[in-house]
């Protein structure tokens, strides 16, 4: 299965590519705030998955 072109808006988070290197990076977004580079997408996307997880813990415990 292919995976959607960058960038990609998941949750609060955004996937797209990172220049600032001398070679391929991906770069995690919270809104035009840089929050985290990886060398793997998949790394980056399993930052986004654990941000957004972290994120869904905080509201529920402010609302319990």
């Amino acid at each position: 299965m292919k995976r959607p072109k960058l960038p990609v808006q998941i949750g609060a988070f955004t996937l797209d590519y990172f220049y600032n290197t001398g070679h391929p990076a991906f770069g995690v977004y919270e809104g035009s705030k840089l929050v985290c580079v990886c060398v793997y997408r998949c790394g980056a996307e399993e930052v986004i998955r654990r941000l957004n997880n972290q994120t869904r813990e905080e509201a529920n415990s402010l609302t319990h």
